[in-house]
């Protein structure tokens, strides 16, 4: 059964990443990881990759934007 992945889009409570510094921060921010994520992962539409899943309960499955970048 597919279900839309948004938990990358809702920052964690408790984050190591609200208490870097802010050279650190900075340091992140220009990391090839960090513009991966906001270029690529985050502009994936999960939507074409529906007929993919069961249209009935079923074993839960990865994400489609998680397979997508594995293969990228």
């Amino acid at each position: 059964m597919f279900k839309s992945n948004n938990h990358h889009l809702q920052p964690l409570l408790i984050s190591n990443i609200n208490d870097l510094s802010e050279r650190h921060l900075k340091r992140l921010r220009n990391s090839w990881a960090y513009i991966f994520y906001i270029e690529f992962f985050r502009r994936l539409k999960e939507e074409p990759c529906a007929v993919l899943f069961a249209d009935h309960p079923s074993r839960p499955n990865v994400p489609a934007n998680w397979l997508i970048t594995i293969g990228a």
